[in-house]
């Protein structure tokens, strides 16, 4: 293999980004941004392909009532549209970007990995061109998040909302007390989609005042990153995030179910598994006020943490959170590692990565927005390795 890396850019309606995978088209189904419009069998596919393709087409249009893939590109949902010409896949721009001799290369980081690994299951499985040569995932669900999973809303519901009250240091202080109860009992008529229509404002808001100051655009990153995954929660089958709720393994021609099969494309699995709320604080505040504070956060920590926020110290108020956290919102999946979105064990798949798997503590599922964070360093790291053994294995 060549030395030479070629990082192919996309050019959109009013700008160009330098991934497949652009924030405009988060939001589209997995199966439908990779596939576009190939979702009947066609002489470019393999025989196995053509039959794959056909049960992936009743599964996805006829029993989970998906609208046409053309409402895709229509314009007319104001969340999930794609940019592409209409119906024009991820697997059509790879073979349309290909020259020979070309070994693609994919990196995957969240979603991405998933939509990474379900490319290479397309080149493989159903055209059988072999282009892909290399998929690293990063904190991707390739066997789904506990997030995803409609069945947990009131559960999370909950949750946030006992969260919201301990950041107004309601919670353990009020505990039993008759109007801790009322709130509680008040705000527990609050439901998901209210929850989620609020933070849809809250980023609208940050955005505006965005040209204020760059401050704001992180809180917007932020608020994001949390109503994505939240976004899998509402059951809306037009969604993304739906289809990585963990009860799709159950079905074999979904997303998740057809990237559990091995393929030959060589692969690595990079798992983050740091849920820790304080070490997120820190993070937050080093994207939204400087590195400087990095540099100072061994001095200025126990300063900042013993800081009273409404009757009880930042520190009381982050070690609430993250006990309700912990305990009631992941507690749903497997009761180990988490990155704070995605289980670690869900960050692989049953067949071991032939380059490897690469496990980061220190790293959570928001490291990948600041490279200089001592995860998003080491993830960083460990992908330069994966390539290094790319390139070494034929």
């Amino acid at each position: 293999m060549s030395k030479e890396v070629i990082w192919e850019t996309r050019n959109l309606k009013e700008k160009t980004v330098s991934n497949l995978l652009p924030d405009e088209e988060y939001f589209v189904p997995i199966a439908v941004k990779c596939l576009g419009k190939n979702w009947k069998p066609s002489d470019e596919m393999t025989r196995e392909g053509q039959k794959i393709v056909q049960e992936m087409q009743r599964l996805y249009f006829d029993h989970w009532n998906l609208p046409p893939w053309e409402s895709f590109w229509d314009g007319s949902s104001s969340f999930r549209n794609m940019q592409t010409e209409k119906g024009e896949g991820y697997y059509d721009i790879l073979r349309k970007r290909h020259k020979n001799g070309d070994k693609h290369i994919l990196i995957g980081y969240s979603q991405g990995g998933v939509v990474a690994r379900f490319l290479a299951f397309l080149d493989e499985y159903i055209y059988g061109n072999n282009l892909i040569d290399t998929v690293i995932t990063i904190a991707s669900p390739l066997q789904g998040s506990p997030l995803a999973d409609p069945f947990h809303r009131e559960t999370v519901t909950d949750a946030i909302i006992k969260i919201l009250l301990s950041m107004l240091s309601f919670y353990e202080s009020y505990d039993e007390t008759p109007g801790y109860k009322g709130v509680l009992k008040f705000l527990s008529r609050i439901d998901f989609e209210d929850i989620y229509r609020l933070l849809s404002l809250w980023i609208e808001d940050s955005l505006r005042l965005a040209e204020i100051s760059p401050y704001y655009t992180t809180i917007a990153s932020y608020l994001s990153t949390f109503r994505k995954w939240l976004s899998g929660l509402t059951g809306n089958r037009e969604s993304a995030f739906w289809e990585l709720s963990p009860s799709r393994l159950l079905s074999p021609f979904s997303v998740l179910g057809l990237i559990q099969r091995p393929v030959k494309a060589k692969t690595a699995s990079i798992i983050t598994g740091n849920h820790s709320l304080q070490e997120i604080a820190r993070d937050y505040l080093v994207l939204t006020r400087g590195r400087w504070i990095r540099l100072l956060w061994g001095i200025m920590k126990g300063w900042l943490l013993s800081q009273k926020v409404g009757g009880q110290t930042l520190y009381q108020n982050i070690q609430i959170m993250q006990h309700i956290y912990d305990r009631e919102i992941m507690a749903i999946g497997e009761k180990e590692d988490h990155d704070f979105m995605v289980p670690s064990k869900r960050q692989t798949i049953e067949e071991k990565p032939s380059l490897g798997c690469f496990f980061i503590p220190e790293a959570s599922h928001l490291s990948g927005k600041d490279p200089f964070s001592p995860g998003g360093k080491k993830i960083v790291s460990s992908v330069i390795n994966a390539l290094k053994k790319t390139i070494c294995l034929p």
